[in-house]
């Protein structure tokens, strides 16, 4: 287990942003923590809740953690943070941003949502479905994973960064469907409320 400690690296989405803006010494430090949180953190059984431990959740705290060890203010690590979240994202984003390019987008969303839900397993998120019409796709989320565990390690604010992350992929992705989300736990309020609704364009 030592051994594996000692070799664990960021995984490249947040690693090659991280080392562009902080450097090398805070990378390897980020390296570091990312090792003994997969040291410390049971992995589930779950492969989608695994997936986010490990590619998403413990990277994204071993560098926010990283950057509060060598004396950083929350305020100023979130910055920082939310700065790699932006190019963590980008790929998401553009991928997002080709298929919004399609018409019948909407249409499409609503045929595939469910199934792409799964990526959010109830194990991770209650999910309450509210609607799945012509003119809107809504579900709440009553709770989150990503704010659960960040919680559990004392860092409950880097969920809002990560609720940031959404924003960006989402929120320009096409002319044919309005992201609405509101609110989310990760940002104080009891639970996440999901909209993409159809613009005019998508009739």
């Amino acid at each position: 287990m030592t051994q594996e400690i000692t070799t664990m690296t960021l995984p490249r989405p947040f690693r090659q942003p991280a080392l562009e803006k902080l450097g090398a010494e805070l990378v390897r430090n980020a390296d570091k923590r990312f090792g003994e949180l997969l040291a410390e953190h049971p992995l589930p059984d779950n492969r989608y809740l695994k997936w986010h431990l490990r590619e998403y959740i413990l990277p994204g705290l071993a560098v926010y953690q990283a950057l509060r060890a060598e004396g950083r203010s929350q305020e100023s690590a979130l910055g920082v943070f939310d700065q790699i979240v932006e190019v963590v994202v980008t790929p998401n984003r553009r991928q997002m941003s080709l298929l919004g390019r399609f018409p019948l987008i909407y249409p499409l969303l609503r045929l595939v949502i469910r199934s792409a839900m799964r990526q959010y397993p109830e194990a991770g998120w209650q999910t309450d479905w509210i609607e799945n019409s012509r003119e809107a796709i809504r579900f709440n989320m009553r709770s989150c994973f990503y704010f659960d565990v960040l919680s559990r390690h004392g860092a409950p604010e880097l969920t809002a960064s990560f609720c940031r992350g959404d924003d960006l992929v989402y929120g320009q992705m096409s002319n044919h469907l309005e992201w609405k989300r509101t609110q989310t736990i990760g940002r104080g309020a009891e639970y996440c409320d999901f909209c993409f609704a159809r613009t005019m364009k998508g009739n």
